[in-house]
């Protein structure tokens, strides 16, 4: 029962399980990628800017396999008081990063992907709800603070294709026309590395 505290005193503590140092398995010393360890959590946050300009919270995944390629899934949640409406947009995607310039404990990335955008308008009547599709491209740099524990900045601009919701009173719709919406957004996470 105290096993699961010991091993957590040594990995604080930095020292070694089956005779491999705990910092090693986290990530190595003053190392920001190491091929042992090539997937990492974060939790973020973030500024959506488009049709409206809103704060919101998401998570994402991140395998990085080769040093100068990754992989990250995200999911990202905004909401705006339209009043008496909310709007919310939920978005579930993925991007490509290749590290360009980097040093031991930084790089930058551009980005690349896609992504889609289930989007709620929920008022006094029936949800109205549109299911939006965006290619997006961008940038991102992230710096090792800690064993294992990093803080990623990121820029990206999104190219939503998808169709105005609208509610009046009780009656909702969606229009027939399908739409360009371009969005940025700026995004600051912090990751842990297994």
């Amino acid at each position: 029962m105290l096993l699961p505290f010991a091993l957590s005193a040594l990995v604080f503590a930095g020292g070694t399980v089956d005779g491999e140092s705990t910092a090693e398995r986290v990530v190595p010393e003053g190392a920001a990628w190491s091929a042992k360890h090539p997937i990492s959590i974060g939790l973020r946050g973030l500024v959506w800017g488009g049709e409206y300009v809103a704060p919101g919270f998401g998570g994402h995944l991140r395998i990085r396999p080769f040093k100068r390629f990754g992989v990250e899934l995200f999911a990202d949640h905004t909401m705006q008081n339209q009043d008496p409406q909310f709007l919310h947009d939920n978005v579930i995607g993925f991007h490509a990063f290749f590290p360009l310039l980097k040093a031991s404990r930084f790089y930058v990335a551009p980005t690349l992907g896609s992504c889609v955008d289930f989007r709620v308008l929920a008022g006094p009547g029936p949800d109205t709800t549109d299911l939006r599709f965006a290619p997006h491209a961008g940038v991102q740099a992230e710096w090792l603070v800690a064993h294992g524990v990093s803080v990623e900045l990121a820029g990206t601009f999104y190219g939503y294709l998808g169709n105005d919701v609208q509610t009046s009173g009780w009656t909702s719709s969606t229009s027939s026309r399908l739409n360009f919406t371009p969005t940025g957004q700026a995004t600051l996470a912090v990751n842990y590395t297994f």
